[in-house]
């Protein structure tokens, strides 16, 4: 690969879904200044965040935690650009124009951003160094992961999830422009302006070579598209750890012992997903153990029902961190690789004072 070096990267998060190459173009040139890579493959998302980034990503931390006042401020204007984001949106359904289109991706842009900015993560080794040398930053800190949950719910509706306000609006532009829906979520951000501008349209042929799967990277502050055998070569890159090993988010005063449940994050029904999981688990006498790549606050519904969380993906200030200290529920975050080595019905020991989760004979 010349373009971008895998090694430079880390993988921190997959889903499955049917996300956007334009939502991700649109995503990554707002980051243009940190190193982040996205694949979409196979109707699946594979997000990986670079190693100099993710101590840029701590480094904010003391910058937007140590004045109360500027974060408060950054609280409340995240609140206030959400509101624009509703606002622009129903106006957008009252009077479906171009004018309207745009002044809602403009909005919207500015929204994501404050969930950019406070998208980073931590390790626990992190997180006890900000708590031991800048213990009123790390009070702050802690704030930005209930903030973090609560924007994630309001990316979800804006998005991610079905029917969110996005599409809506991509598939009101796709009518206005006389092209397929198909084919506009396949644009690169500056083609749309082209098209809403312009009228100019993108070609079906290279529009069928994003369909088959892609990259885009934001990376030493350049955007980089990958496509067919570069991405073959990305997703072939498996992880050689054999032991289940993570960070603790969560304690427990004993070992958990119990039966594996897993949870496949689909973002396309994710709601179906939810009852469909309740249902199986709800004659399940033993411990559950929740395996997942990665939570989502859609999840809620699950959570009051399981003894342990165990991702594969994330740090100390994800969502299944946060959620786990909130309710007291044991979880181990960023294994890699325990959702593919664990099945359902599992026994298995949850060790979080060393972080360890064994199968059990």
């Amino acid at each position: 690969m010349n373009k971008i070096n895998l090694a430079d990267f880390k993988k921190n998060y997959e889903a499955s879904g049917n996300f956007r190459f334009l939502l991700v173009d649109i995503l990554r040139n707002m980051t243009r200044e940190t190193d982040l890579f996205t694949v979409i493959k196979e109707n699946k998302i594979h997000h990986y965040v670079g190693k100099t980034a993710l101590k840029d990503f701590f480094n904010r931390i003391p910058i937007l935690c140590s004045d109360n006042l500027k974060f408060s401020k950054f609280v409340e204007d995240s609140e206030k650009s959400w509101r624009k984001v509703v606002d622009e949106f129903n106006k957008l359904k009252r009077k479906e124009d171009l004018e309207n289109i745009q002044s809602f991706l403009k909005v919207l842009k500015k929204f994501l951003y404050f969930y950019v900015i406070i998208d980073f993560d931590a390790s626990s080794a992190d997180e006890e160094k900000l708590k031991s040398k800048k213990p009123l930053v790390y009070e702050n800190y802690k704030k930005i992961g209930q903030l973090k949950n609560n924007l994630r719910k309001k990316v979800n509706k804006a998005v991610l999830t079905e029917g969110n306000y996005f599409i809506q609006t991509i598939k009101i532009l796709a009518e206005k422009t006389n092209i397929k829906f198909s084919e506009i979520v396949y644009y690169k951000e500056s083609e749309l302006n082209d098209l809403i501008l312009k009228l100019i349209y993108v070609s079906r042929e290279e529009i069928k070579k994003r369909q088959e799967g892609f990259g885009v990277a934001s990376y030493k502050n350049q955007i980089y598209y990958l496509f067919e055998e570069e991405l073959n070569q990305i997703l072939n890159n498996s992880s050689d750890k054999e032991e289940i090993r993570g960070d603790v988010a969560c304690t427990a005063k004993e070992n958990i012992i119990g039966r594996v449940k897993k949870f496949d994050l689909n973002f396309d029904n994710i709601e179906s997903q939810i009852v469909q999981f309740i249902e199986k688990i709800k004659n399940v006498e033993e411990p559950i153990v929740l395996v997942v790549k990665a939570t989502t606050p859609e999840m809620m519904l699950i959570f009051g029902k399981i003894s342990a969380i165990v991702t594969d993906y994330g740090g100390m200030n994800t969502h299944a961190a946060i959620i786990s200290r909130e309710m007291n529920i044991p979880c181990i975050v960023g294994t890699e690789i325990a959702s593919e080595i664990l099945d359902d019905d599992d026994l298995v020991e949850v060790d979080t004072e060393k972080g360890i989760v064994k199968k059990v004979n």
